[in-house]
């Protein structure tokens, strides 16, 4: 029985490294803003967040503005913006991306 239990922890904590990223659902977040979390336990949470909220932008016909990201374990969450081609905000950021830690 021991050797059961031992045996179906493994296969749990194995099952568990090879799980997929996933991307949570896009959140309005205030006029123009959203918000994404990507979860990855291979790394890239990042680079996954940012290119599903790019995509998202692109479909609405806008451009993609970070705001806002940070960096947790396994995880990344992003706040941006979608701005129209006119849109003033839609400049060169001055400081860049906020990264919290």
């Amino acid at each position: 029985m021991k050797k059961f239990i031992i045996v179906l922890l493994m296969a749990v904590v194995m099952t568990g490294c090879a799980s997929k990223p996933r991307i949570s659902d896009i959140s309005p977040f205030g006029p123009d803003t959203f918000k994404i979390k990507a979860f990855n336990n291979q790394g890239e949470e990042d680079k996954l967040a940012i290119d599903a909220a790019y995509t998202y932008c692109e479909s609405l016909g806008k451009h993609f503005m970070p705001v806002q990201g940070e960096d947790m374990y396994l995880q990344y969450s992003l706040i941006f913006n979608c701005l129209g081609a006119d849109d003033p905000a839609l400049k060169r950021p001055v400081k860049g991306i906020e990264l919290v830690k």
